[in-house]
């Protein structure tokens, strides 16, 4: 056990949008928590050692492990770490995707000469005004679909929890020990997500109070006065 360790801040935490979470949030993922009281201490999470380490006990490469969350959630005392593993061909489906749009915007331009390039230009002109909006919303989803990654392209991660518990050598990962691997569906949600029902109800509770209040104070002033016969007497 490290002297010190209630003087010293959990790892930063980090998280990653990579993924294609179901209509209810849920993801299947591999989560194994760390207990720092019974680890060295570390300022940063040792990622290319966890990777490494996993990489090996798995027999896949370090780059199909893909980090999830790392102490999302996480206390002084406990890390914990979320993760999947890629399959071969997702991986190399990625990277083929990749290095195609590299090769279109390489050459694309390579065989027009001047003359041709004003021509396409004149004649596309008034085509890409009128196709810009369509255009950006297209490339944005483009754009968002080709950082997203599908259940079906991992390893089924409840098989690979349970060949990791099964591994008596992995009670240490990265210098660090292991206080529980298990399977799960529930990934840590994203940070600063904030939940607007909250807002909305407070909201409709406080328009409620001032309508209250109003309706109580015209109640109050248009109320016609009246006096008691025993008060006048006195």
């Amino acid at each position: 056990m490290v002297n010190g360790r209630q003087d010293l801040p959990a790892p930063e935490q980090s998280c990653s949008n990579l993924i294609k979470r179901e209509e209810n949030g849920a993801f299947p993922v591999i989560s194994i928590t760390f207990d720092l009281n019974e680890s060295p201490e570390i300022d940063k999470f040792p990622e290319n050692s966890f990777r490494d380490t996993i990489a090996g006990a798995l027999r896949v490469s370090p780059a199909d492990i893909l980090l999830l969350r790392i102490n999302c959630q996480g206390t002084d005392d406990f890390l914990t770490v979320q993760f999947a593993v890629l399959k071969k061909f997702a991986l190399e489906k990625t990277k083929v995707r990749k290095n195609e749009e590299t090769v279109v915007d390489d050459d694309g331009g390579d065989d027009y000469n001047d003359s041709d390039v004003n021509e396409n230009h004149k004649e596309n002109r008034a085509k890409d005004n009128e196709d810009d909006d369509s255009g950006d919303e297209k490339e944005d989803d483009d754009s968002e679909e080709s950082i997203k990654y599908h259940s079906s392209m991992f390893v089924d991660a409840e098989s690979v929890a349970a060949r990791m518990k099964a591994m008596g050598h992995l009670s240490q990962i990265a210098d660090l020990q292991v206080d529980s691997i298990e399977f799960t569906r529930n990934i840590i949600d994203l940070e600063y997500q904030p939940d607007n029902s909250t807002l909305i109800l407070q909201a409709i509770a406080v328009v409620v109070s001032i309508v209250l209040t109003m309706l109580i104070g015209i109640w109050a002033t248009c109320r016609d006065p009246t006096y008691s016969d025993d008060l006048q007497k006195v």
